[in-house]
């Protein structure tokens, strides 16, 4: 049973609330440069319904903060586009792709899903694309791989939502450059003009 002595020796531990504002700060802004570093021209190339880069945040996703970089926001469930990453506090880190239902036919759908870069993304089943905790114990499940011979006939009636988890590296730096390519290399793979 938790007792006000546990809750007051951290209500009173003024260090620890300054370690987790630096670390949420540090956490901003590895997004802001990963987002200053996006080619907005060829984000407008890509998706011409895209609502532009947006970093949010919170402190209550599961109990825990979290900090968002949407690349791309176009949320129409037909045909919407939208590229996030996520940085969820005791979770990790993530992308997610989410996909209208008619972003693309099956065939191309298919190419999609086998191509190099989307290797480690793993298709959703859950029904709700902002159900992040269901969402990541499937892919957990899953072991974030890609669904092989997966019958897409099951997703046809509804978005696509893919999502890859993304190791943290030993600095901020690298990681930085990691997101950068990994977001990046998403572009051509959706550009439909």
């Amino acid at each position: 049973m938790y007792t006000l002595e546990d809750a007051l020796a951290i209500y009173k531990n003024k260090a620890l609330f300054e370690e987790i504002h630096q670390a949420k700060l540090s956490a901003l802004r590895l997004l802001e440069n990963v987002s200053n570093r996006i080619d907005l021209n060829e984000l407008a190339e890509m998706h011409a319904g895209n609502k532009g880069v947006k970093i949010s945040k919170g402190n209550e996703l599961e109990h825990c903060p979290y900090q968002v970089l949407d690349v791309v926001r176009d949320f129409d469930p037909t045909r919407g586009l939208n590229i996030r990453l996520l940085h969820w506090w005791g979770y990790g880190m993530f992308l997610f792709v989410l996909l209208g239902k008619d972003y693309f036919g099956k065939e191309a759908l298919e190419k999609l899903l086998f191509s190099e870069p989307l290797r480690g993304f793993v298709v959703s089943k859950v029904p709700t694309p902002f159900d992040y905790k269901r969402i990541l114990e499937e892919a957990e499940q899953a072991g974030f791989k890609n669904p092989v011979g997966e019958d897409l006939s099951s997703l046809a009636e509804g978005r696509i939502q893919l999502v890859k988890k993304i190791p943290y590296e030993d600095d901020f730096m690298l990681l930085e450059n990691r997101l950068v390519t990994e977001i990046t290399q998403l572009f051509p793979q959706f550009r439909t003009g």
